[in-house]
């Protein structure tokens, strides 16, 4: 008898259950790249923590682990660039995006939950970065994107202030 799940093996009906449990490349289990999920991170909020929860083939493991670890990386980022290419690297089949995507395989479709969230911090991180566009182009602040830094690039003087008072003020 061949295997129900398409992988091409034929063997005796009575091996057939236990080759589609533990054998069968074709096999399906709930990925669990990231214990706790994906971190989404919030701007002055709580991160949010999005379980992956795909149902992938044994044959796709490899390839849907390096996509999502990809996607987590990006999301740890400000670069909204790299974020919405982990992001289209993830979309699944019914997305309106998906005819876009290079690899269209099960194993890199990710659920519309995840979609939305990451999409959602995108949004976020581009409002953010708009309004940082003064500074930006006068040169007072330099923004690094990549290690979601913020460098002050001139010089900031507070008002004199005497022992032991450590407030700040301009």
């Amino acid at each position: 008898r061949s295997c129900f799940l398409r992988c091409g093996a034929s063997m005796p009906v009575t091996e057939l259950t236990e080759h589609m449990h533990r054998d069968c490349a074709n096999r399906q289990f709930v990925c669990a790249v990231h214990d706790k999920g994906i971190r989404v991170p919030a701007c002055g909020g709580v991160d949010q923590w999005v379980a992956c929860g795909c149902a992938i083939k044994l044959s796709d493991e490899a390839h849907h682990s390096e996509i999502e670890k990809e996607l987590q990386a990006a999301l740890l980022t400000w670069n909204t660039e790299r974020i919405r290419a982990a992001i289209l690297s993830t979309l699944p089949s019914h997305h309106d995006r998906y005819e876009k995507k290079s690899c269209r395989c099960s194993g890199c479709q990710f659920s519309t939950v995840l979609i939305r969230a990451c999409e959602e911090r995108v949004s976020m991180l581009e409002e953010r970065l708009l309004m940082c566009e003064g500074p930006l182009q006068r040169g007072n602040v330099e923004i690094d994107v990549n290690t979601c830094s913020v460098a002050v690039k001139t010089e900031v003087f507070f008002a004199d202030r005497s022992y032991p008072d450590t407030s700040a003020a301009f």
